[in-house]
């Protein structure tokens, strides 16, 4: 008779001896009496299983028994699952994200074309910076933002006081008395300007002699039988001319620019997979980190629809323009003087008289005479002031090299 004998998995424990016939069962005594030293030896253990338990010692003639064997080695157990490999590490047939062992990841948002990512990032003050995560291990990008400053401070612009002024008197040499200019009748003339600086005018002239003058027609003169010189007229004087110079101003003030946020972004080495084609497993953010996570590209640009919430950060270049513009003076005004003008009937010499004539005030001239040359007897002018211009704050303070980062 054939006997098959099938062998005994290494994961199932032998509790016990098949005897075959009272020789063999019972105790385990020798058949001179003494005790069997024997004992069972402990199976195999299973993959990731512990090792089985080791077997029954023999009792002896007197009542003790020799030790048990020793238990099985056990299995070795599948490593942990690694989220971001893409590979199922635990042999349970899901991959990164798939798995449950992985609910510290979640599918992000694939990198759209042109930026880089996705990133941890930062946001806050540069003395809280946390540095990257073990999950976010690689620094990508430190920078800031927020750029605050302000304008320049600048010093008061003052004028000094006017210098090239020059007085200037009007004249007008009338057909009529100064009685019928005072009741304002109708009235012929030539009108000659005097410039009050003590020196002999001779521009211009009214011929003496004339007696063809008469009363306008339609606001002119039109000829007459009438002496064409009976009266000077002064009108008032005034200051004219000249130019202020400019106080220096102080030197702008200019206080230091600074930076209202400093920010960080943190790379993970690797992504992984059990996401669909448009997205790839990561990390979650923890605190202090934004709650989602960003792409980036250098310069400022749009945003991409995934990832729609904008961020500009730049390095700590910047270009300062400020300054105070330059000071500056308007004309003079206000300025006055009050001369008395000499009026000759000979030209450039200034020696025949006809009249003295103070300003604001008319006299009348007898025999008809020439009015040719004309001087102001005095040169005083009471100098006016100008208005002060400049010394504002100009320029401003621009951030550079930009660097985008768009979160979802």
């Amino acid at each position: 008779m054939n006997h098959r004998i099938r062998s005994i998995p290494s994961h199932v424990v032998l509790l016990g001896l098949v005897c075959f016939g009272a020789a063999h069962c019972g105790d385990a005594s020798a058949p001179d009496g003494t005790s069997s030293d024997a004992s069972g030896a402990g199976g195999a253990g299973g993959a990731g299983g512990a090792g089985g338990a080791g077997g029954a010692g023999g009792a002896d003639s007197d009542g003790t028994g020799a030790g048990g064997g020793e238990g099985g080695v056990g299995g070795n157990s599948p490593p942990a699952e690694d989220c971001t490999n893409g590979l199922d590490d635990d042999l349970d047939s899901l991959v990164d994200c798939e798995d449950a062992d992985c609910e510290t990841h979640a599918c992000v948002t694939a990198v759209p074309a042109g930026f880089t990512g996705p990133y941890l990032l930062f946001e806050g003050a540069a003395s809280e910076d946390p540095g990257c995560p073990a999950t976010f291990p690689d620094s990508f990008y430190a920078g800031v933002g927020g750029l605050v400053s302000s304008p320049a401070v600048c010093g008061t612009c003052t004028c000094e006081a006017p210098t090239g002024e020059a007085c200037i008197v009007s004249a007008y040499v009338s057909n009529a008395s100064c009685a019928e200019l005072a009741q304002g009748l109708p009235a012929c003339g030539v009108p000659l300007d005097v410039l009050a600086d003590q020196s002999c005018n001779a521009t211009g002239a009214v011929m003496g002699g004339q007696s063809n003058c008469g009363d306008p027609i339609n606001g002119a003169c039109n000829g007459g039988s009438q002496p064409c010189v009976a009266s000077i007229s002064v009108g008032a004087a005034g200051a004219s001319g000249g130019a202020c110079a400019p106080s220096a101003g102080s030197p702008a003030e200019l206080l230091p620019p600074t930076w209202q946020t400093f920010a960080r972004a943190c790379a993970a080495p690797s992504s992984g997979d059990g996401c669909n084609n448009e997205t790839t497993c990561l990390p979650e953010p923890e605190t202090p980190y934004r709650d989602t996570l960003c792409v980036s590209q250098p310069g400022d640009v749009a945003c991409p629809a995934a990832y729609p919430e904008k961020r500009t950060f730049f390095d700590t270049v910047y270009v300062d323009t400020r300054d105070c513009s330059d000071c500056a003076c308007g004309a003079p005004e206000g300025g006055a003087c009050n001369p008395t003008i000499a009026f000759y009937s000979d030209a450039g010499t200034c020696t025949q008289l006809v009249a003295h004539i103070d300003a604001q005030s008319c006299k009348d001239v007898p025999g008809n005479p020439t009015i040719h040359g004309r001087e102001s007897l005095s040169a005083s002018i009471t100098p006016g002031a100008c208005e002060p211009d400049g010394g504002e704050a100009i320029g401003s303070v621009t951030a550079q090299n930009p660097v985008t980062f768009c979160c979802q």
